[in-house]
């Protein structure tokens, strides 16, 4: 431990260190910065009072406050809002938090996770495993870039009972998909599935035993459905449904479809 003032009560194995205060553990090569720090020595913990940042491994960068460190037990947790940036340049947030150093294992409440195409995952509870980029949860809402599918106006969402996303591969066990405005009423349309999976690299979201429901009502079964993802410009399939309403023809549901004919026609 390095700081600017050092006090030390052996009779209760406390030592305090103030300003500037880092405390390096070489054997998982972690360091903590902080203001105040309490080693007990007895109890085999660090106290960190107030704002502390950790450097696990130079992989990731957790940020919090009054946080426990066990260091025989190789665990770090806070009851304090925490933030963590890893190696795969996702960013982090949650209200309280218990992380395994040996196991690389996060778990909190109330997780927000901005991956690095600034799509937004929302989670009430979760476990993350840092070392394999793997989360698991429960009542997920994914809000993706409102820009997903070219119109800034559009809200795209996902919300389901749990989620497991590992790398390239997001599921999301019932699951609902609509890109319409986020509003007190239900939207126009929406696709309701057993489950929903984003293959990054392939660019396709699929879909199981999904329906088309407009105004919660079910009109159109697909055992099997895809779209292209965010990222991809053009490709062959199936647009946004839309409703129309003609004087004459009266109501009216659109299917588009759009065929890529070469890289110069479609």
């Amino acid at each position: 431990i390095y700081a600017d003032k050092f006090d030390y009560n052996k009779e209760k194995g406390l030592l305090i260190a103030t300003g500037n205060v880092t405390a390096i553990d070489k054997i998982n090569n972690t360091k903590l910065k902080s203001q105040v720090v309490h080693y007990l020595d007895l109890e085999k913990k660090i106290i960190s009072y107030g704002i502390t940042n950790i450097n696990v491994d130079e992989k990731y960068q957790i940020k919090t406050k009054d946080l426990y460190y066990f260091y025989n037990e190789d665990l770090v947790f806070s009851e304090n809002p925490t933030n963590v940036r890893d190696k795969f340049k996702n960013n982090i947030t949650l209200m309280k938090f218990k992380y395994s150093l040996k196991e690389e294992i996060l778990k909190g409440s109330e997780i927000e996770l901005f991956d690095y195409e600034k799509n937004r995952y929302l989670l009430n509870n979760g476990i993350i495993k840092l070392k394999e980029n793997l989360m698991l949860g429960k009542d997920i809402t994914v809000y993706l870039r409102n820009d997903t599918f070219g119109y800034k106006n559009n809200e795209p969402r996902i919300l389901g009972n749990a989620i497991i996303y590992k790398g390239n591969n997001t599921l999301i066990k019932k699951g609902i998909f609509t890109s319409c405005k986020n509003e007190d009423n239900c939207p126009p349309w929406s696709i309701t599935s057993k489950e929903i999976t984003h293959d990054k690299s392939k660019k396709q979201i699929n879909y199981k035993n999904s329906w088309l429901e407009l105004y919660d009502f079910p009109v159109l079964y697909f055992p099997k459905f895809f779209h292209p993802d965010p990222t991809v410009e053009r490709q062959s399939g199936i647009l946004n449904p839309a409703i129309g309403d003609h004087d004459q023809l009266g109501d009216s549901i659109y299917f588009p479809y759009f065929y890529v004919i070469s890289d110069e026609k479609d």
